[in-house]
């Protein structure tokens, strides 16, 4: 692939697209700024949650399966709040 040419992620290049350098560094200083900023929210909604999870991985280590009804009640959906199973 020469200079400028780029690819779609399955490898198919694209025709007639070139681009300077200065552009492909542009493209890729704002694709990782893009990937971090989804990075942070990813972390920060695990951060958000944790304690949440962590009733989740606890009654799945105990119970194997969780129905939807149970998984419901414990993620509080449909009812506006957030009610956890002890």
């Amino acid at each position: 692939m020469g200079i400028g040419q780029c690819r779609t992620i399955s490898g198919d290049q694209i025709p007639n697209r070139h681009y300077s350098p200065a552009q492909l560094e542009s493209i890729d200083r704002r694709v990782r700024e893009i990937l971090e900023a989804a990075r942070q929210r990813a972390a920060s909604i695990l951060r958000e949650n944790r304690p949440l999870l962590e009733t989740l991985r606890d009654l799945l280590l105990e119970r194997k399966v969780i129905d939807a009804k149970t998984l419901a009640t414990i993620a509080g959906v449909g009812c506006g709040r957030q009610e956890r199973i002890s």
